[in-house]
């Protein structure tokens, strides 16, 4: 969450969900694990503290599924 009394130029607030797949798993367990990730950062993005500490700034949801040391799918939430 932007830290206004120090960066009162931040314009945009974030909340990055960190996903990490075994490097054996299949594409239905990449997909349902993709799914969970979605219906818990919109519920983080619910939470009264979240809203409080954002002020007016617009909230991107992220999430970054890793799979090993690679990239297996990254998006935005809308």
């Amino acid at each position: 969450m932007p830290d206004f009394l120090r960066y009162p130029m931040v314009r945009h607030s974030y909340i990055i969900e960190l996903k990490y797949l075994k490097t054996d798993a299949t594409a239905e367990e990449a997909e349902r694990q993709w799914s969970e990730a979605e219906e818990q950062i919109r519920k983080y993005a619910q939470g009264p503290r979240v809203r409080q500490l954002i002020g007016d700034t617009p909230l991107h949801l992220l999430i970054l599924q890793l799979r090993g040391c690679d990239m297996e799918r990254m998006g935005e939430i809308v």
